[in-house]
């Protein structure tokens, strides 16, 4: 069986897992740049700074905010405690604003234009842009692998976990420089693979299934970014790889769903180029 064959068969796995969702687990501070104060039942818009997430989601200077995700901010207190807890969770929320005594809905984003752009993943844009000596890309993929290395022998669960996430948010930063790196992305499908691992190794089957899922769609996106033969088996072995964990974790009986659809089917060539083998 040639490797497309193969990778077709696997690569169903990422439809399978779809419906498992938890959200993203990293961020900065999505109303950097905005200067409010108290309004009547809201949070009034004082200045916007320019390059904002503010400013690129369309608020205005005057905008009264009163829902931040569904959630009322009728006050600065309320509206700093929601902003807290959305730090360091995720890439964008939704805005509920009065604006000219009508109401409008925004989203306010911060996300990696390179990264979303080259993966369709939406996470936050590293926060250093200077220095010395080492390029970024060099700098955060180093300091993933790092963080990978220290996860080797016997460590506290919660420490091994914190690790994994620090490693998958600095491979994503390392992306933001050189968002083209398969080495990387190939990176990033390996980590989630242990994620899942991690996960399933607790029992905590929800979990496992989303990051088999994580790991299975980039082990995909990068199958369509290469043409190299060693990139290719790296792929292969990954998604072998899950598809054994995911025998144990849904075990025939329970009924895992055949596969419906070929995402990569027999002779399509990835865009690298290459032939298949």
């Amino acid at each position: 069986m040639n490797h497309g064959t193969q990778l077709a068969k696997l690569l169903f796995l990422v439809h399978f897992l779809m419906f498992f969702s938890i959200p993203n687990a990293w961020g900065v501070s999505l109303f950097s740049g905005l200067v409010l104060s108290q309004g009547d039942h809201g949070v009034k818009v004082v200045e916007i700074f320019p390059g904002s997430p503010g400013e690129t989601s369309g608020i205005k200077v005057g905008d009264l905010i009163v829902e931040v995700d569904g959630e009322e901010v009728r006050t600065l207190e309320a509206f700093v405690a929601k902003s807290k807890a959305l730090q360091d969770k995720k890439p964008e929320a939704t805005l509920l604003v009065l604006r000219g005594g009508k109401l409008e809905n925004l989203v306010i984003s911060a996300y990696s234009v390179p990264v979303y752009q080259a993966w369709k993943e939406k996470v936050l844009p590293p926060q250093h842009t200077v220095l010395g000596g080492i390029s970024l890309f060099q700098y955060w993929t180093e300091k993933g692998k790092k963080k990978l290395d220290e996860n080797k022998g016997n460590i506290p669960r919660d420490i091994k976990l914190s690790n994994y996430e620090a490693a998958i948010k600095s491979f994503f930063y390392a992306l933001h420089y050189a968002p083209t790196s398969v080495e990387v992305g190939l990176l990033v499908a390996d980590t989630y693979g242990n994620m899942a691992k991690f996960y399933q190794d607790r029992g905590a089957v929800p979990e496992a299934a989303e990051y088999y899922r994580k790991a299975t769609d980039f082990y995909e996106k990068c199958y369509k970014k290469t043409a190299k033969e060693e990139d290719w088996r790296r792929i292969l072995s990954g998604l072998k790889e899950v598809e054994s964990r995911l025998a144990e974790l849904f075990p025939p009986e329970k009924g895992l769903p055949p596969a419906t659809s070929t995402v990569v089917p027999q002779g399509t060539q990835p865009t690298g180029g290459g032939t298949t083998p």
